[in-house]
């Protein structure tokens, strides 16, 4: 992992004073504008502008969350939450402060004003474990598809925001602006984290709106009588810079607006003169189940959200549901973010049985295709564990790949075989008691006479798998098991 040196921040010089005089700020934002006592209807009915900008981040969001929980868990399969912890105080400031800072040049800052409970001190709490719950509470356990709902963290300022209605767009709007700020921050962070560079400020140039034409008559009423003159000034410098950057892409397929020949859609155009792209005919008709609630209609919440997304996959990261290996988890059990990675990875190459991380952060797989039937003993084992984290499976497994990290090994290889680096990756995926369980089979394994014979073969074998849940019951059995055995042995002598 790079970038765990202190920074180097030179855009930013003051960056600390820069922070907390935004810290300040957004305090005094979040209550006025999210928190418990804030009245909303001083901003009037929300506008078809705003309802639009909302469905353009709703949109954004589901795609920002599941390339954050991808980035996210992958940095900790590769031993990323160690690192962070063993990291100094000031490193990890650093970080953050670069974070906010890529934020601020991504045109984000506005929204900042919607997150006063997010603070360095918040961050740091618990030697910097603050950072990581934060980045949990966004994670999606299933990456086989990009989310439809979007992770939304209530503000904690006193007693948290109510969860917006489907008549509350303004409140709906504050908290989807909250949770965009968040976690593109998040995101930005762990980037400052991987040495990625700044993002590039797209501040410069661009049309000139006017807020008057763009937010209503009425909300511009109320806000010149609640916002000075020089934050309305910032309002629409803000709004203009997002203007700037911003890129139309085809509603259906994803793609970036033609800059020669843009496609609209005609009434939405004429009836409301909102701008709803398309690369082609064939992508506006595939398009039309979705689109036909709003087509030349006012929006309003709902249907802001149920047509934020395409109905049909946009992007190649998404998994090819047929070639699904590994599916959602059964009986409420909860994936770590190791595993949640494992998963998607598994997901990713359909040939690949399991993927083995180093402490360098690489990867190798484990692939069974050679031996079919040995394939399907250790992927009914494999399944069974990252679905429902059962215990015995989950042993099972780890006695299986190393057994198969042994068997890898030849007379030629120099490095004294270690069986710590699987256990401890099977600790990050399935929890701290995993390696009390390994060595449980182990030694139920060993006393049974039967070391070297893994589960998978006992599986195969038509035979139960150890329950190392039942140490107790497993050592009768074994008991048994080895007295027939003895039996049969004694049989055959006489």
């Amino acid at each position: 992992m790079r970038g765990r040196q202190s920074l180097q921040i030179t855009d930013y010089d003051n960056a600390i004073a820069w922070n907390s005089a935004c810290e300040r700020e957004a305090v005094w934002d979040s209550a006025l504008v999210i928190g418990p006592r804030a009245d909303l209807r001083r901003l009037g009915e929300v506008t078809e502008f705003i309802l639009s900008a909302y469905q353009m981040n709703y949109a954004y969001l589901c795609n920002l969350q599941y390339d954050l929980t991808r980035q996210f868990t992958y940095n900790m399969a590769a031993g990323f939450e160690g690192q962070w912890l063993a990291a100094t105080a000031s490193v990890r400031r650093d970080h953050a402060l670069e974070g906010h800072i890529r934020a601020a040049i991504a045109g984000l800052d506005c929204f900042r004003g919607f997150c006063g409970d997010l603070t360095l001190a918040s961050l740091e709490k618990n030697g910097g474990k603050g950072f990581l719950n934060l980045l949990r509470i966004y994670l999606h356990d299933d990456l086989s598809s990009v989310p439809k709902i979007p992770i939304s963290l209530p503000y904690n300022g006193t007693s948290g925001i109510p969860t917006p209605s489907n008549t509350d767009g303004w409140r709906a709007y504050f908290a989807l602006s909250r949770d965009l700020y968040i976690c593109s921050f998040l995101h930005f962070t762990l980037d400052s984290w991987e040495g990625s560079p700044r993002p590039v400020d797209k501040r410069t140039g661009g049309k000139t709106l006017s807020l008057k034409g763009e937010l209503g008559d009425e909300f511009m009423k109320r806000a010149q009588k609640f916002y000075s003159a020089p934050e309305l000034k910032k309002m629409k410098q803000n709004l203009r810079s997002r203007h700037a950057a911003a890129i139309r892409r085809c509603e259906s397929c994803g793609k970036p607006e033609s800059i020669t020949k843009p496609m609209h859609c005609k009434n939405c155009l004429e009836a409301l003169n909102r701008k709803t792209s398309y690369c082609s005919k064939q992508c506006q008709k595939d398009d039309w189940p979705r689109h036909k609630q709003i087509c030349g209609k006012k929006m309003t919440l709902a249907t802001a959200q149920s047509t934020a997304l395409p109905r049909q996959k946009v992007a190649a990261k998404t998994i090819d549901i047929s070639q699904l290996q590994i599916g959602p988890t059964i009986g409420g059990y909860k994936r770590s973010p190791a595993l949640i990675a494992q998963v998607h990875r598994l997901n990713l190459e359909p040939s690949v049985d399991y993927f083995l991380t180093h402490s360098s952060g690489e990867t190798t797989s484990v692939s069974l295709g050679f031996d079919p039937s040995l394939q399907r003993g250790f992927r009914t084992i494999r399944d069974r564990a990252v679905t429902t984290g059962d215990r015995s499976a989950v042993a099972a497994l780890g006695e299986f790949l190393m057994a198969a990290q042994i068997q890898s090994l030849t007379e030629s290889d120099a490095v004294e075989w270690s069986p710590e680096p699987v256990k401890n990756q099977l600790v990050l995926e399935y929890g701290e008691g995993t390696q009390d369980d390994i060595d449980t089979l182990m030694l139920i394994s060993s006393n049974n006479q039967t070391l070297g014979v893994t589960q998978v073969q006992r599986h195969l074998d038509g035979q139960e798998i150890y329950d190392v849940s039942d140490p107790e019951g497993a050592w009768e059995n074994c008991q048994l098991l080895e007295h027939e055995s003895s039996s049969d042995m004694d049989a055959d002598e006489t």
